[in-house]
């Protein structure tokens, strides 16, 4: 029961933390977003010092009014903010990873169909890095073809 508890809290500090993140990059005062977020200044304040836990929609509402994607930042948090700084930092990246995320399990139960329930828990990192791979591919591709127009040649 402890080590829940104690799992709880640190993914009220990583949603604090996700927030102090956010509100120091926002480009608009705290008073501004507490104020767009219907809360205190100063509750905005002790939730991204990590002193009060926020509600799983406050946090969703103050990291949107900051301009971080909240699934993302959320996401951070939660995984303990391993690998997500830029992600979280740059809005294009962060939008791109908060619809991957978002549209990621339809796609896979359309493709899979009936063998959803064939998948394995191990195959997760690797679908991942396939992943990865045919995205850079296709980034690739695209950059090789805004560099060699059609009739350029």
């Amino acid at each position: 029961m402890t080590d829940r508890r104690e799992r709880a809290r640190q993914i009220d500090l990583g949603i604090s933390h996700q927030l102090a993140v956010a509100l120091a990059s926002a480009g608009k005062p705290r008073r501004d977003i507490a104020r767009e977020i219907g809360i205190h200044r100063d509750s905005l304040h002790r939730i991204a010092c990590g002193r009060t836990a926020p509600s799983l929609g406050l946090a969703t509402c103050a990291l949107e009014a900051c301009g971080t994607p909240p699934i993302v930042g959320l996401l951070a948090a939660l995984s303990g903010g391993r690998s997500l700084g830029r992600w979280v930092e740059d809005r294009p990246s962060g939008e791109f990873l908060e619809r991957l995320i978002v549209a990621l399990p339809c796609e896979l139960t359309a493709a899979l169909g009936d063998r959803t329930y064939d998948v394995r828990p191990s195959w997760a990192l690797g679908t991942a890095r396939l992943i990865g791979r045919t995205l850079v591919k296709h980034v690739d591709d695209i950059a090789e073809r805004a560099a060699n127009p059609v009739g350029s040649w």
